[in-house]
């Protein structure tokens, strides 16, 4: 076994640690917000954004947050719309039946 296999099964094990113990769901928002980078009218560039998480793989080391949760964070809709399959914690929270969709909004704007 190589180094970096066992590196990645580690931090796998660490992921499913945090889900089932100290934190039982990963939460994503419900619906995109009206200012969501994922929206097809946002100027953004949003595949520089998404380079800045994107793995070597091909994949993504880490979710977007939702710019309207801040203290109690939640995925972005629109990212986890695009790409819940292409990140580690997605993966295992949807086979571990782990996602909750919520609605949050720690912003003064309407979502």
């Amino acid at each position: 076994m190589s180094a970096a296999s066992h590196v990645e099964r580690n931090e796998v094990a660490n992921v499913v640690q945090s889900l089932t113990k100290s934190e039982p769901m990963f939460d994503v928002q419900k619906t995109p917000c009206s200012t969501c980078i994922y929206r097809a009218d946002n100027p953004l560039n949003t595949k520089e954004l998404e380079d800045q998480i994107a793995d070597e793989y091909g994949g993504f080391k880490s979710y977007r947050q939702c710019h309207h949760t801040d203290e109690v964070s939640a995925c972005c809709a629109g990212f986890w719309t695009r790409h819940k399959d292409s990140f580690q914690l997605g993966q295992i929270a949807q086979r571990l039946n782990m996602v909750r969709f919520v609605e949050r909004n720690e912003l003064d704007e309407p979502v």
